[in-house]
């Protein structure tokens, strides 16, 4: 075999150089053959797309042709080598792409492809994503035939010999900078900030691409200190509202979104070496995120005690485990929060050992949200429990006091004409917060599951939506230090404070012993030095 192998670690690449296996080795001395090799490096050299041969998960982000398309991944996962080579084969001319490439174009023969790409700042991961572009592309592809006539670091922009273009900035410029001319792709190579900035310059992202009706590509490690807007635009409408085509791939169809989530070992051409090189060194928390390209922060959370998994059995378990048995001997308490957009119902109880049992949901919409239509649906799914149609009272939001503009009526009085008897919660967010808390860190001893402790929150693994809500309820910073929340997608989790705030957690406070004052038999006197003398001398005599 001809040594001719560089071990760059990058993710898809047959390492650059020519490699030929031989029986006999006495070939590699004839002059033909060796001939042969050189063509083979040198043409490598002109075009190193040659040597690209994309692995599972970058073949996957290849081959969809969505709006939007996001490669989540751990370190040296090849997220960035896919990202630049997807937009390198859409800006080169296409008899120049290798054959085994050309099913990834995208844009017709003849179009300058006009795309930018969006870092942190111009910093190292810049001068990295400036590397990987370099070591890719073709160099007569180039404007003037390499890369020192192509890129203008002064504006920070790659010309292309047939007019495309590649122009890059970074979330540290203000909003405003990120407008200008059309795009047909825009590229985040990292994660933005969770930010009201890092949301201005993606909105103004969509608004460049929308005249080519171009794409958006994402290709970063989510490693940001919270969960944020990010998650909500890529990870939530993905997994939440898509369809998993196959472990860890979603695609979205009706938001035109694929998320592709790849692990640093499904990357076959980087070395044992190169692996534990690459995680060398990271924090435990984030660990999985760099190795695996998932979304584990839980840093900002409201909740950050809360354990979303049905099969850890902790504040989430298997509806099967919730039966009508349990919830016919609850304290019953059903809670609404009414909205515009969703109305989110949760129906709970409480059990003999003061602990909330949320065993299922309605999360309502549009007319089915209007409250005679959602007491039908009330009726339906308390009947489905074995139970009455209506509970004895429903805790609502307070602010159902005001009156719907649209009507004139007070919504409250609106869901009592209906027949669902309501009265209205305590709408203390710090506190209400603090009480869920509360109950998610607190444990009680279940005498029927042979004293294992269980919290004094139970939800059944059916109510998807408030699970969703609570796994991603954040904080919100405000100018004077202290903490809101992010009020958004939120219905099921006001519902649950007001269910929690109308049973709030008893605090056992311990009893101070009263002193003993006098003595008893059998007991050690009191003690009473009295009062304190000083020892002196008077005339030679102790006093």
């Amino acid at each position: 075999m001809v040594e001719h192998v560089r071990e760059d670690g990058l993710g898809g690449a047959v390492p650059p150089g020519f490699e030929l296996e031989v029986d006999d080795p006495a070939m590699l001395e004839d002059p033909a053959v060796l001939e042969l090799i050189a063509k083979a490096n040198e043409s490598l050299e002109e075009n190193p797309l040659f040597r690209y041969i994309p692995h599972g998960r970058q073949e996957i982000f290849h081959r969809h042709r969505v709006k939007t398309k996001a490669f989540v991944g751990g370190n040296r996962s090849g997220k960035s080598t896919a990202t630049v080579i997807d937009c390198l084969i859409q800006a080169i001319d296409f008899d120049v792409i290798p054959e085994h490439l050309r099913d990834y174009r995208i844009w017709p023969k003849g179009t300058k492809f006009k795309c930018r790409f969006i870092t942190p700042d111009y910093g190292k991961p810049y001068q990295s994503l400036l590397e990987t572009i370099q070591l890719w592309v073709p160099p007569s592809q180039l404007r003037g035939g390499s890369w020192e006539t192509a890129y203008r670091d002064k504006d920070h922009i790659v010309y292309f010999a047939n007019g495309s273009v590649f122009d890059f900035m970074t979330t540290e410029q203000p909003p405003s900078k990120h407008g200008g001319s059309a795009r047909h792709r825009i590229v985040w190579d990292e994660e933005p900030p969770d930010t009201e900035d890092g949301e201005r310059i993606y909105t103004q992202a969509r608004m460049r691409i929308a005249d080519y009706h171009g794409d958006m590509l994402w290709g970063f490690t989510p490693i940001s200190e919270k969960l944020g807007w990010v998650f909500d635009e890529i990870h939530e409408q993905a997994v939440e509202e898509g369809e998993q085509l196959e472990d860890r791939v979603w695609l979205n169809e009706e938001e035109g979104l694929l998320l592709v989530q790849a692990s640093i070992f499904e990357n076959p051409h980087l070395s044992e070496e190169g692996r534990e090189d690459a995680i060398k060194g990271i924090r435990g928390d984030q660990r999985e995120a760099v190795t695996e390209g998932a979304f584990t922060n839980a840093k900002g959370l409201v909740w950050e005690a809360f354990e979303p998994r049905a099969e850890d059995r902790i504040h989430v378990v298997p509806e099967e485990w919730i039966d009508k048995d349990l919830v016919g001997n609850l304290e019953h308490l059903d809670s609404i929060d009414p909205g515009q957009v969703q109305t989110a119902i949760l129906f709970g109880g409480v059990d003999k050992h003061g602990r909330i049992v949320i065993y299922d949901e309605l999360a309502l919409a549009g007319r089915s949200a209007v409250p005679e239509r959602a007491a039908e649906s009330i009726g339906s799914l308390r009947e489905g429990w074995g139970l009455p149609e209506v509970c004895k009272y429903s805790i609502i939001d307070p602010a159902a006091r005001s009156r719907d503009l649209s009507t004139g009526e007070k919504v409250g009085e609106a869901w009592i004409a209906a027949g669902i008897p309501v009265i209205y919660g305590k709408n203390d967010l710090e506190a209400g917060c603090m009480e869920i808390e509360r109950r998610l860190i607190h444990h009680v001893d279940d005498e029927d599951e042979g004293k294992k402790p269980f919290p004094l929150i139970v939800i059944s693994s059916r109510c998807t939506n408030l699970i969703r809500q609570m796994r991603k309820y954040r904080k919100k910073p405000k100018e004077d230090g202290s903490f809101g929340v992010v009020k958004k997608d939120d219905h099921a989790c006001d519902a649950l404070r007001y269910l929690c705030m109308e049973r709030r957690v008893p605090i056992k406070r311990k009893r101070r012993r009263a002193r003993q004052q006098a003595w008893k038999p059998g007991t050690a006197p009191p003690y009473n030095p009295g009062p304190r003398r000083s020892r002196g001398t008077v005339m030679g005599k102790y006093t």
